[in-house]
């Protein structure tokens, strides 16, 4: 069942009740009830940046490739959700490609830990799209290799 009441903080418009729940604003009215972690000031503003939004989205795609992570995942797309997508799967010690075709995002991804490919390998077994694009998803589940799980970040999920 989906929450009734839910606010995703950093989504809402500002000019609608409970205002202040942007993401990028100096100050946040957080509801009573909701945890808050401080961090460090020596932290810096970049560091925290996607948090709120790209880190949780990363993991739940992580999430989705089940409780025993493949050995070999590739990733579509670099950005904050890709690259925060790539730094979970190689910190758990998952070989990652990354399809990606700008060339900064592509070396971002490098730095996060994951390997440019110029496609999907025929040995993953599994691929997460972080580009939000229909058009990579449906590449990513005409190319997959048999048994592969394939995950969107942006709601869909489909196994072969």
């Amino acid at each position: 069942m989906k929450c009734r009441r839910l606010l995703k903080y950093g989504h809402a418009v500002v000019e609608q009740p409970p205002q202040a729940v942007g993401m990028l604003a100096d100050l946040v009215r957080l509801r009573p009830t909701v945890p808050a972690l401080l961090a460090p000031q020596e932290v810096p503003d970049e560091a925290l940046v996607g948090t709120p939004c790209a880190v949780p989205t990363a993991a739940a795609g992580v999430r989705a490739l089940g409780p025993e992570l493949p050995d070999t995942v590739t990733v579509i797309g670099a950005g904050a959700v890709g690259c925060s997508t790539i730094g979970m799967l190689a910190d758990a010690g998952v070989k990652v490609g990354v399809i990606e075709p700008q060339a900064q995002r592509r070396v971002a991804a490098e730095d996060w830990g994951a390997a440019p490919v110029d496609a999907i390998a025929p040995d993953a077994g599994g691929i997460i799209d972080a580009s939000g694009s229909a058009t990579a998803v449906q590449a990513a589940i005409t190319a997959a290799p048999i048994g592969t799980r394939v995950v969107s970040c942006w709601g869909l999920v489909h196994h072969l």
